[in-house]
């Protein structure tokens, strides 16, 4: 049997608060506790110098690979934010009167929030150019935590070459996993300790289209507590080894 291998780059994002905005809040700006799909992808094209709204389609997932780990378990605080009140253009240069809005925080009692992401390019160029900026620290813009308020720092683990696997059995996941690449009935709880366990399920967006318009979303499963979930996929995952460490993660 031919062992089919992939490269993929590896690099922790950290910083002291993130608010990842659900899509579908309106009124009040409610968090996920990690980074979508889209987050991530915005964060490259930040590091590589891409325009917003013009790396879309080369940033969509038959062309890039995502993965995303939780490192550090987080935790949510709701505050309350003055926007100004839009009614008329004159607003804009002085504004009358405030709306306040409630606006949640993702903190970590670490002191530091930290995310493991993984990335692989089909287009070898882009991936020679990330590794470059990754290794040299050579951002050309500041990455930040989902908002431009919550700057973060980046550290460069290496670039891998995982090896892609397909089993029926049970496989430990470390990344986020996507429902659609889990069989029905797949997350095998008989494996699961119930008292250091608290599973979430969130729906994300995965890909935007022109004019930052949702092309597609997914669910998605990991635990809050930053364990391995055991499950059993449809489709292939990919094994890492690096730095005296062995771990399974599925793509976004």
């Amino acid at each position: 049997m031919i062992s089919m291998k992939k490269d993929v780059l590896i690099f922790d994002i950290k910083g002291y608060a993130a608010h990842f905005r659900k899509f579908y809040t309106n009124s009040s700006s409610l968090s996920y506790s990690v980074p979508p799909r889209t987050t991530i992808a915005g964060l490259i094209a930040a590091v590589l110098g891409i325009d917003r709204d013009t790396y879309y389609d080369d940033f969509s997932v038959e062309n890039v690979d995502i993965a995303v780990k939780k490192n550090i378990k987080t935790r949510k605080i709701l505050q309350s934010v003055n926007y100004m009140k839009i009614t008329t253009k004159k607003d804009f240069e002085k504004p009358k009167n405030h709306t306040q809005i409630p606006y949640e925080l993702v903190l970590s009692d670490a002191g530091e929030l930290s995310y493991r992401i993984y990335a692989s390019f089909e287009d070898n160029n882009k991936m020679a150019e990330l590794e470059n900026r990754l290794k040299n620290k050579k951002y050309y813009y500041s990455p930040f935590l989902g908002a431009a308020s919550f700057n973060c720092g980046i550290k460069y683990l290496g670039k891998i070459s995982g090896e892609i696997k397909k089993s029926k059995d049970t496989v430990n996941i470390s990344s986020i996993i996507p429902l659609s690449k889990i069989v029905d009935r797949g997350v095998v709880f008989s494996k699961i300790n119930p008292n250091n366990f608290m599973i979430v399920k969130e729906r994300m967006s995965k890909e935007f289209k022109s004019e930052r318009n949702i092309k597609s979303v997914e669910s998605y499963i990991y635990d809050e507590n930053i364990n391995t979930l055991p499950v059993r996929l449809k489709y292939d995952y990919l094994e890492l080894k690096y730095n005296g460490i062995q771990e399974n993660i599925v793509f976004m």
